[in-house]
């Protein structure tokens, strides 16, 4: 035998458990400090983004939480144009809606 069974299957088992403990931390809706995180920047900074560049939010209750999808997508928006006032022009559209 090449490998022994029983250490196979529990390298898979302790393999997916990691892979679905990994999947439960990164939720949908994330907190300011959460995206703080994920960006790595500052509380300061996400505050800019929310009040000048449209950065997309919900407010729950008076807490603030940013979808993961939306704000990717905002990112996306935002590098993929290499015009300034389209790219703000966009966001601003996309803030109204």
């Amino acid at each position: 035998m090449l490998f022994d069974e029983k250490e196979f299957k529990r390298i898979i088992a302790d393999g997916i458990a990691e892979s679905l403990a990994t999947i439960a931390r990164k939720r949908e809706y994330l907190t300011v400090p959460e995206v703080c995180e994920e960006l790595r920047c500052s509380r300061s900074m996400i505050d800019k983004q929310i009040r000048e560049n449209g950065l997309p939010i919900t407010r729950v209750d008076g807490k603030i939480i940013v979808r993961r999808e939306h704000l990717y997508e905002w990112l996306d928006k935002r590098v993929e144009s290499n015009n300034w006032d389209q790219t703000i022009e966009g966001v601003r559209q996309h803030a109204t809606l």
